[in-house]
Formats: structure tokens, sequence, C-alpha cells
């Protein structure tokens, strides 16, 4: 694999925090609902964001 510049890393950095925030949010939503449905649907959207998370990580 090719070495990243500074830039492309600080860009990752940049979108590791950002998915965080995301992963972050998911599940306090998640917590605050008593509709299962929609619980369901943050924890979707939590793991949607822990798959990108995982992925910018491997990068490094």
């Amino acid at each position: 694999m090719a070495q990243l510049t500074t830039k492309e890393l600080g860009s990752i950095a940049d979108a590791l925090v950002s998915e965080q925030m995301k992963i972050n949010k998911a599940e306090h939503y998640a917590s605050q609902v008593s509709d299962p449905a929609l619980k369901a649907e943050f924890e979707k959207e939590r793991d949607l964001h822990a798959g990108h998370f995982a992925r910018l990580y491997a990068l490094l």
C-alpha cells in the first residue's frame, strides 16, 4: 500500500471523528425511544456508521 500524505491522513482523521459522532448520536437516540421499530432503525444506522469507521480505520 502506498504511504499516505499528511493531507490524506488528516482527511481520514476528520472522517473518523465524524463517523464516531454519528455512531454516538445513533446510540443515544436508540436508547431514548420506546418504539421497537424506531429503535431498530437507529441501531441499523449505528451499525452502518460503525462499518464506515472500521473501513476508514483500516486505511491507517
